[in-house]
C-alpha cells in the first residue's frame, strides 16, 4: 500500500471525522480509522456507538496520487495529532512490515513517522448500501430542521420512538415533527418526491452527528431508505449510516392544526421578538441556574402590555419585574382583559429562538385545550412550536 497526499486535504476531512469520535469509548475499536486504498480513490471509515461514517477522496494529481492499493487500521487521534502539526505539504504513506510509514519530501525539514498498524479484521465490515432511489433535501433544509426541531427531543425519553425526529414524506411536502410530550415542534417543507410516501423516525444522535460533520458543506443531502431499515445519508464526499427507530410514531401531526382552528383562543402578536426575548432574559436573570426556572407572563389587554416576572423557590433572590409594551392583542373583544400564564423559561425561550429570522411572532393561546400555546409567525409559515404552560390563571 502506497500513496502520496497533500496534508491539508487529509487534515480537513479528518477534522470532520474526529468531531463525532467518542471521548471515552466503551469499545477500543471506536478509537480507530480504517483506510482502504483502491486504484483511483481512498476511503476512510470510522464509527461511534450509533453512527457509521465514511468519506472518500478521488485521486487527482494536484492533491492525491495512488501507487499501490491496500488497507490498514490505525488510531484516529494519533493520525489527527500528526497532521495537525504539519504545514501544507506532500506526505507519503506506505506500509512496511506491519507498520505505517508517514514521511515528507522536504530535504531541509525531513521527518519520518513509524506507526504500528492494528488488526484490521477487528474493525466491522460496513456496507453503505443504497437499495432505493434517494430523496434529495437541500443543505439548508436539514440545517433548519436540526436548529428548529432538535431542542424538544429528550434522548432519555422512556419511549424510544420519541428520541428522534419524524420525517413524513409525501409527493409535495416533508413534514418534520419532534416532541417530548411537553413541547412539540413541527416544520413543513415543500419538496418534489417522485418516490412512494414514506414515514420514518431518524434518531436525534444521527442528525446531530451529521450536523457536526457537514456544517460547512453546501451540497444537497441524499437520503437512501434501505430495505433493512437502515438509512444512508450522503453529502458531498461523506456518507453516514444508522438505523431508523422502529415503531409507530404517535399520531400527533394534526394536533397543532386542530389547536389553531379553535375559536376559543387569544392571539397575541409580539411585534419585536428580539426585544421580547431580551426582556424575558432580564426577568429571569436571577433564576437561570435553577433546575426548572419559571417565568410568569401577565397579559394585560386593557393596557396593551405583557408583564414578566421571575418565579423562584430561592428566598435569597429578589423580585425581578419587567414589562413589554410592543405587543398587539388581535382579538380584543374576546375573553378576559387580564390573565396570567406560567411557562418553563427554557422551553418557552428555546421555542421562540427558533423564529430568530422573524421580527414578529404570534402567541396563539388556546383556552379550550388547557391554554396550550402555539407560536407561529406570518414571516415563516412552515414552522410551528407548541409549548405547554405550567400554571394558568385564565378566568
Amino acid at each position: 500500500m502506497k500513496f502520496k497526499i497533500k496534508s491539508q486535504l487529509l487534515l480537513t476531512n479528518i477534522k470532520k471525522m474526529i468531531k463525532i469520535a467518542p471521548v471515552n469509548p466503551i469499545n477500543e475499536i471506536y478509537k480507530n480509522i480504517k483506510v482502504e486504498v483502491e486504484d483511483n480513490k481512498i476511503s476512510f471509515y470510522s464509527l461511534n456507538e450509533k453512527t457509521f461514517l465514511k468519506f472518500f477522496l478521488v485521486a487527482k494529481k494536484d492533491n492525491l496520487e495512488i501507487y499501490q492499493s491496500g488497507n490498514f487500521l490505525i488510531n484516529l487521534k494519533i493520525l489527527y495529532d500528526i497532521l495537525n502539526k504539519l504545514n501544507d505539504e506532500w506526505l507519503l504513506f506506505e506500509i512496511k512490515i506491519n507498520a505505517l510509514i508517514i514521511s515528507n519530501f522536504d530535504k531541509d525539514n525531513n521527518f519520518v513517522f513509524k506507526l504500528n498498524t492494528l488488526e484490521i479484521k477487528n474493525f466491522p465490515d460496513i456496507s453503505f448500501n443504497k437499495d432505493n432511489q434517494p430523496i434529495a433535501l437541500a443543505n439548508s433544509i436539514v440545517e433548519e430542521v436540526n436548529n428548529q426541531i432538535n431542542f424538544v427531543i429528550n434522548t432519555n425519553n422512556s419511549s424510544n420512538i420519541l428520541r428522534g425526529i419524524n420525517f413524513s414524506f409525501s409527493k409535495s411536502n416533508l413534514l418534520t415533527t419532534g416532541t417530548d410530550r411537553v413541547s412539540m415542534a413541527q416544520k413543513t417543507i415543500p419538496i418534489q418526491n417522485e418516490l412512494i410516501e414514506q414515514d420514518i423516525t431518524i434518531p436525534i444522535f444521527l442528525l446531530n452527528d451529521i450536523g457536526k460533520v457537514t456544517s460547512d458543506l453546501n451540497q444537497d443531502y441524499l437520503f437512501y431508505l434501505n430495505n433493512d431499515q437502515s438509512l444512508v445519508i450522503e453529502n458531498d464526499n461523506f456518507l453516514f449510516k444508522g438505523r431508523l427507530i422502529d415503531g409507530q410514531y404517535p399520531k400527533i401531526q394534526n394536533v397543532i392544526t386542530q389547536y389553531l382552528e379553535s375559536e376559543n383562543k387569544e392571539i397575541i402578536e409580539i411585534n419585536n421578538l428580539k426585544t421580547f426575548l431580551n426582556t424575558i432574559d432580564l426577568a429571569v436573570v436571577l433564576a437561570k441556574k435553577e433546575l426548572v426556572p419559571l417565568v410568569q407572563l401577565i397579559f394585560d389587554k386593557k393596557n396593551n402590555k405583557i408583564e414578566i416576572l421571575c418565579i423562584s423557590n430561592n428566598n435569597s433572590f429578589g423580585e425581578v419585574h419587567e414589562q413589554f409594551n410592543n405587543v398587539t392583542f388581535l382579538n380584543q373583544e374576546k375573553n378576559q382583559e387580564k390573565f396570567t400564564i406560567v411557562f418553563n423559561y427554557n422551553l418557552l425561550t428555546y421555542a421562540l429562538k427558533t423564529f430568530s429570522k422573524c421580527k414578529k411572532v404570534k402567541l396563539n393561546i388556546v383556552a379550550s385545550y388547557n391554554y396550550h400555546t402555539i407560536i407561529t409567525s406570518d414571516e415563516d409559515l412552515s414552522l410551528s412550536q407548541l409549548v405547554l404552560p405550567i400554571i394558568n390563571n385564565y378566568n
